[in-house]
């Protein structure tokens, strides 16, 4: 009788779960399947905007090379302009700052350029443009609970010996940070972490006279601070000192698209 009765619970239980499977599991079954792909189409997005990204930063890296190589054409011809002096005739040095004038135009150009390629680079990774097209100001690195910092007091070295040479830098703020600007707000020019030049905002725009050698090998990087919020930012793209190069005028000035420190 046990046994009977063993076998029978046995087959009854046999017969209920291949019921479960057969009409409950079904639909989840399916689900999981949908899902499954769903995590494979998911996966192809993810590698390929990787891939993405990867070609916008080496493309980045070979704008930032091309800049360097640039420079370095700018300080032979600048060097040249020097060794000559007075043994030069008037056309030979018409001709170097016609040649200078010419690579720092191609300088303006290519800065622009790399500008642009660093807001494609942004919209990849995720980061929100300003409100305007073309301005970017990226506060995902300073986190919820932003750093303030006290007034940095920044001061730049003296326009004399060897920093006897100067380029010119004009920007203006995204809306996002205009909107916060104030009389006693800074933006400062920096070689490595030292600072070559200062300016406060004067109608709307900062405009930067930066000192430099004249065969300067680190580009020019730039800090913004606020003095209502108390907050930093640092210049997305930095630039290569190049003797009299303007970036920008005042009435059509650089956008300071940054990162929050």
């Amino acid at each position: 009788m046990k046994n009977w009765l063993y076998f029978a619970m046995a087959a009854f239980l046999s017969l209920g779960i291949s019921s479960c499977s057969d009409e409950d599991y079904s639909s989840d079954l399916e689900l999981l399947k949908f899902m499954e792909a769903a995590s494979a189409a998911k996966l192809d997005s993810l590698t390929k905007a990787q891939d993405d990204l990867r070609q916008k930063q080496e493309a980045l890296n070979k704008q930032q090379k091309e800049l360097n190589k640039l420079q370095d054409e700018l300080q032979k011809l600048q060097k040249q302009l020097e060794n000559n002096g007075q043994d030069s005739t008037a056309v030979g040095k018409d001709q170097l700052l016609s040649e200078i004038k010419k690579l720092q135009a191609e300088l303006s150009i290519k800065l622009d350029a790399l500008a642009k390629a660093q807001e494609e680079l942004q919209k990849l990774q995720g980061i929100e443009p300003g409100k305007n097209e073309g301005e970017y100001v990226d506060t995902t690195s300073a986190g919820s609970n932003p750093k303030c910092y006290d007034n940095p007091k920044w001061t730049s070295v003296a326009a004399k010996d060897d920093y006897a040479y100067t380029m010119t830098v004009t920007f203006t703020l995204p809306t996002q940070l205009k909107a916060k600007a104030t009389a006693d707000d800074m933006i400062a020019a920096f070689v490595g972490e030292e600072c070559r030049g200062i300016a406060k905002m004067s109608h709307g725009v900062f405009l930067l006279d930066v000192i430099g050698t004249g065969e300067e090998s680190k580009p020019v990087t730039f800090r913004y601070w606020n003095a209502d919020n108390h907050y930093l930012y640092e210049s997305l793209i930095s630039i290569p000192f190049a003797i009299d190069f303007i970036y920008g005028v005042v009435d059509e000035p650089k956008m300071f698209n940054c990162i929050q420190k």
